[in-house]
């Protein structure tokens, strides 16, 4: 529902995209926790333990090598996987969109990341979308987009997503969108996993 009143605020999270689970100071900590809720890892850590304080043979140390070994390489698969996911989430926060803030008279070139709640966003043919958007019109008659939710649900099939036809004549073009959504305000749904109704 349009209604008188813009809302666009810092109270909403951001645009970024972050995927990867660890951070330099947090990746050992989480790590080790990750690796010893495998069984075989508590199993080998309990053998050395018993070997070492109950038993007390100097072959404790020798069982510990396999174990540190078998941990290592994970932690170190785990780097590789992780910098791969962080590495991704860059390229997909600094992809370039197009926006238009709240009381710019024009289109300007930005990150996806810079994008924030009501913000206009135009999106060229073929390009990805930066965010969860609502479409106000599109370049096909009557509102029609043909969109890819591939990245969602995996599908590649295109989907026909319409824009609403109270909006349509609002955004024809830019100086009309500018115009009509200045004091615009869009009651919807809060964020939830539903991909396919809003």
């Amino acid at each position: 529902m349009l209604g008188v009143e813009p809302v666009v605020g810092d109270s909403f999270q951001t645009n970024v995209v972050r995927t990867n689970k660890y951070s330099i100071i947090t990746f050992l900590p989480l790590n080790l926790m990750v690796q010893f809720t495998k069984m075989a890892n508590c199993y080998f850590l309990f053998i050395v333990i018993l070997e070492w304080i109950v038993i007390g043979t100097a072959d404790a140390m020798v069982s510990l090598f396999p174990l540190l070994f078998v941990v290592g390489v994970s932690m170190i698969k785990d780097i590789i996987e992780d910098h791969s996911r962080f590495k991704a989430d860059q390229e997909e926060n600094d992809r370039n969109s197009h926006l238009n803030y709240l009381g710019q008279t024009r289109f300007s070139d930005c990150q996806a990341r810079d994008i924030k709640i009501g913000c206009f966003v135009k999106v060229y043919n073929d390009e990805n979308f930066p965010g969860d958007l609502i479409l106000l019109n599109s370049s096909l008659p009557k509102g029609i987009s043909y969109v890819e939710t591939k990245g969602l649900d995996g599908e590649t099939n295109l989907k026909m997503k319409l824009a609403r036809g109270e909006v349509l004549n609002l955004a024809e073009n830019d100086q009309q969108l500018f115009k009509n959504f200045t004091n615009a305000r869009i009651t919807c749904d809060m964020p939830n996993s539903n991909l396919y109704k809003f």
